[in-house]
């Protein structure tokens, strides 16, 4: 059967819940005589012993659901089946839970008596308890003072000690640290005497050094007085070289530009000949222009007068055309023109 055993329970309105057991719960419960309900215990002896029990659970006895859960584990047998039947949330403090105990095992009106013996006597066990924990406190107290007293003593001592060990370890350092010194000078000595020794013997060196880059530069002075003397006579040849390479090219361009002058004069002169050509030609052309256009109206103006009388001569042959009259019959005055202008006429007449 499963069940939630503190289901019947309402915790919600109770101030930090949920709160841990005492840590002799386990032991103790295990020895706790249980309530269950169908044997000679009573319920009212049943309330004594738990009331006990929570009075020695101090500090824990002042949480209201560890009493509550001190209380529902002490319940087996029938008084368990009864417990976890109720309804959820029926029990919001542990009064409630002893009520409903009370009216379903319990004697009312011992139970009535037995409360207010069972208050007095958690009265009385609370100042007694209280009693006895000021003792404790006081007892503690002085035992702390003792231990105070004896631990200023000890660390008096114990400061004493370590300033003449520290006197001692003092005296001890300053001679190492004296011996240190007087090793480190030796050594200094040594280290300057050798020191002059190097210092001299590179100065030595460095003379030889500068005694050679001092020749050398010398040499390199020598080397470069000559060297500007030859690049100077260079210089020179080159100058020479290059003013007779300007003149002869200076001649040569005057030379060119010369003929060049001619060439453009000689071109100038062409397109002037070739320009009075055009202008001629040009002439021309407009003058034989005018003279076909003039040529041209007097020959249309030739043809319409010979149009004009060819229609007269066919009106004056349309009798003759009736009677047959051949192709080839050709008109007295058409024969007196030139054959081509005949053949024109023929065409027009087409």
């Amino acid at each position: 059967m499963d069940y939630d055993l503190f289901a019947p329970c309402d915790f919600t309105n109770i101030q930090g819940a949920l709160h841990g057991y005492p840590p002799f719960f386990g032991d103790a419960i295990d020895e706790f005589p249980p309530f269950q309900g169908n044997d000679f215990f009573t319920a009212e002896a049943h309330l004594q012993n738990v009331s006990l029990y929570i009075n020695k659970c101090l500090p824990y006895s002042k949480y209201e659901d560890v009493k509550m859960k001190i209380f529902i584990l002490t319940l087996f047998g029938d008084a368990f089946d009864w417990y976890v039947k109720l309804p959820n949330n029926n029990f919001d403090s542990l009064q409630s839970i002893i009520d409903a105990f009370e009216d379903k095992y319990g004697d009312k009106d011992k139970v009535k008596e037995k409360v207010e013996v069972t208050k007095t006597i958690q009265v009385e066990n609370y100042f007694k308890e209280l009693i006895q924990m000021v003792k404790d406190i006081q007892l503690n107290q002085a035992l702390v003072r003792k231990n105070v007293e004896l631990n200023q003593a000890q660390l008096i001592k114990d400061k004493e000690l370590n300033q003449a060990r520290l006197t001692i370890d003092h005296a001890r350092e300053i001679n190492s640290m004296q011996s240190k010194l007087l090793a480190l000078e030796e050594k200094m000595s040594i280290m300057e005497f050798n020191h002059s020794n190097q210092v001299t013997a590179m100065e030595a060196s460095y003379q030889e050094e500068i005694s050679l880059i001092q020749n050398r530069l010398s040499t390199m002075d020598e080397e470069m007085t000559i060297m500007r003397f030859n690049y100077n006579n260079q210089l020179d040849t080159m100058q020479a070289n290059h003013k007779k390479e300007i003149n002869y090219m200076q001649n040569c361009f005057m030379g060119m530009k010369a003929k060049n002058d001619k060439i453009i004069k000689d071109m100038e002169a062409s397109q002037i000949c070739l320009h009075n050509r055009l202008m001629t030609m040009e002439e021309n052309h407009t003058k034989e222009v005018s003279a076909m256009k003039v040529e041209h109206s007097n020959q249309m103006d030739d043809i319409t007068m010979e149009k004009i009388q060819v229609q007269k001569f066919q009106h004056q042959s349309e009798d003759e055309r009736n009677k047959k009259m051949s192709i080839d019959h050709k008109p007295p005055y058409l024969l007196q023109q030139a054959p081509s202008y005949y053949e024109v006429i023929c065409s027009i007449e087409k």
